[in-house]
């Protein structure tokens, strides 16, 4: 029992450094210049990863994501940036 209550927190502690680590790389790359839809697709992804480790800052991204999406001609970036809206 007491072995699989800390394998358990290993695998937790471990997904978590993993999920920070994509975080991490995600925010560095909206850094760059890149073209607005693949803004949007970042946006969405960072939203994605943020959900249920801050849910504030997962909409925030979603909601950025959506006005940039609005913004832009391309369906599809509108499309992605309204699906993780929910």
């Amino acid at each position: 029992m007491r072995n699989s209550l800390l394998y358990l927190v290993m695998i937790m502690i471990s997904a978590s450094a993993m999920s920070q680590d994509k975080i991490d790389s995600l925010e560095n790359e909206l850094q760059k210049s890149v073209p607005d839809t693949t803004k949007v697709r970042i946006l969405v992804e960072l939203s994605a990863a943020y959900q249920y480790l801050d849910f504030n800052k997962a909409k925030q991204y979603a909601a950025e994501a959506l006005k940039i999406g609005e913004a832009t001609p391309d369906k599809g970036a509108k499309i992605v940036a309204y699906q993780n809206t929910g």
